[in-house]
């Protein structure tokens, strides 16, 4: 009985001391709410330990329970202690179901204060977020107030700029308002009419027009006040001292600040007086330069005339003369051969082979002379199938001498097939002819696009010639070396640079005595 009063005792204190550490921990949490969180884990581990009491208490009930059950004989003051052990049991329950409760409060009371603090950060970013947002709208007002004052000065700054421009121009400036009444007139405007700013200033448009043109002037000036603009418009002013000057005008509207109304038009003028004037004696001058074309038109037709009967003549009237001498020249070698001796031969034959070169140079002039009256005839063709069939001019040269011929790049190029096939057979007989006396001849032949044309050369290792003559080489006649050494009557290149120039290219040769020349020629690209 002692044994288990003493525990009963033993748990009475001991839950005494539990319910006071308890009665301390919820006081402590109440003061101490920024620690909550730690009291809360202190209060769930103080309830645990409870409920583990708990159920020590239970099952030492029941051991009572047992005890009390097997001492029921002892006396009632055992059954009155179970009763008291009940009732206490009872009291426990409900303090333990009381402490539940205030538990279940204290965490919502928590969770209360956690939802205010909650609240009072989001107030606390929102107060941030909104000094933030005044901060950055009173740097922005700043901003615009500079800038505004910045704005200020450079309008300042530009209608200074504007007024010296205006007063400075060389060209005259002129402004006027709704009414056509003038408002700005610049220097060159006062030099040209003679009349001051301070003078036309507030006055009609009108005081500056010939009054023969007044009406017609006004009338294109209030075309400006419809929304048009004058783009290069003719309109004269009179002077002060009453000579009338021609300007171009172009003009430009003012708008109002609201795009819609027009409240001045600015306009900027020309003096074309003189350039009126040049164009007139141009006009003159034209219909005279006309009249002259048209005579000296007719002078080269009748020249041409004239040149094409002369040809006529040396065609005909020159080569009857020589058909008799090259015939009684023939008869009296078969007929009196014997009768002469071989000085007399000799002459002979000399006279023969005269007339024959006479001969072939009439063909040579006429064929000069037919290059200056010759259309051209363009067509685009393929360059080395051209030089391919001028050598079989020379093929029976080419097979019985020693020739070295090399034909490298050969672009294509365009004008006049019959004409440039004539160009490369005459250089190609030059240079076989003036490198006869090699024993090896070498020839090379290209060309290339160079810029907007074609180059062409022949190459040869011919005897040359001396550059200082080469002003003289593409002339009539002109030749570098004697008859006796090598044949021609100088006319070849003649007709070459005649064709060349004629389709709009150029010649030209490079060369020194003994070691061959270089002939170019130059053909535009169409």
């Amino acid at each position: 009985m002692a044994v288990i009063t003493v525990i009963i005792v033993g748990l009475e204190m001991e839950k005494i001391k539990k319910n006071n550490e308890l009665h301390i921990v919820n006081k402590e949490h109440l003061i101490q709410s920024l620690e909550i969180e730690k009291l809360e884990a202190e209060l769930d581990i103080a309830y645990k330990e409870l409920v583990f009491q708990n159920e020590k208490m239970v099952k030492l009930a029941a051991t009572l329970i047992v005890a009390n059950k097997e001492l029921a004989f002892q006396n009632q003051e055992k059954v009155e202690r179970a009763q008291e052990l009940v009732i206490a049991n009872k009291e426990l329950a409900f303090q333990n179901g009381e402490k539940e409760k205030r538990a279940a409060e204290l965490i919502l009371a928590n969770k209360k204060l956690v939802f205010q603090n909650d609240e009072k950060d989001k107030r606390e970013q929102e107060l941030v977020i909104a000094n933030r947002e005044l901060a950055f709208q009173n740097k922005e007002k700043e901003k615009r107030a500079a800038e505004l004052i910045l704005a200020n000065e450079v309008h300042r700054k530009t209608n200074e700029y504007l007024e010296n421009l205006i007063n400075c121009a060389n060209a005259p400036i002129i402004v006027w308002n709704s009414e056509f009444k003038i408002t700005r007139f610049n220097k060159a405007f006062e030099i040209i009419t003679g009349r001051s700013e301070k003078e036309v200033l507030g006055k009609s448009l009108q005081i500056l027009f010939p009054a023969s043109g007044k009406e017609s002037s006004m009338e294109l000036i209030g075309q400006t006040h419809t929304g048009e603009k004058m783009v290069v418009v003719e309109i004269d002013i009179v002077h002060i001292d009453g000579s009338v000057r021609k300007l171009q005008w172009n003009s430009a509207n003012i708008l109002s600040p609201d795009g819609e109304s027009i409240i001045s038009t600015i306009a900027q003028c020309h003096d074309i007086t003189v350039h009126k004037l040049a164009e007139e004696e141009i006009r003159k001058l034209n219909e005279t330069l006309e009249q002259k074309v048209t005579e000296r038109t007719k002078q080269l037709e009748e020249a041409n005339k004239e040149l094409e009967a002369f040809s006529y003549s040396i065609s005909h009237d020159l080569r009857t003369p020589l058909r008799h001498i090259e015939g009684f020249i023939d008869l009296l070698l078969k007929s009196n051969s014997a009768q002469l001796d071989e000085t007399g031969i000799h002459y002979l034959k000399i006279i023969s082979e005269s007339s024959t070169d006479m001969g072939n140079l009439i063909d040579a002039l006429l064929s000069f002379s037919r290059l200056g009256r010759t259309e051209l005839q363009r067509k685009k063709f393929n360059t080395r199938n051209m030089v391919d069939e001028s050598l079989k001019t020379f093929q029976e040269e080419l097979t019985t001498r020693d020739v070295e011929l090399t034909i490298s790049s050969l672009p294509d190029t365009t004008g006049d097939e019959y004409l440039i096939t004539q160009v490369w057979i005459n250089l190609l007989s030059n240079a076989l002819k003036y490198s006869r006396k090699k024993d090896k001849a070498v020839i090379e032949i290209g060309g290339e696009l160079v810029n907007k044309e074609t180059i062409f050369h022949i190459k040869d290792n011919g005897v040359g010639f001396d550059m200082k003559y080469a002003g003289k080489l593409f002339g009539v006649f002109q030749r570098m070396h004697k008859a006796a050494d090598f044949e021609g009557i100088g006319i070849g290149l003649a007709n070459v640079n005649r064709i060349v120039i004629k389709h709009g290219g150029k010649c030209w040769a490079e060369s020194e005595v003994d070691k061959g020349a270089t002939f170019y020629f130059s053909l535009p690209i169409k």
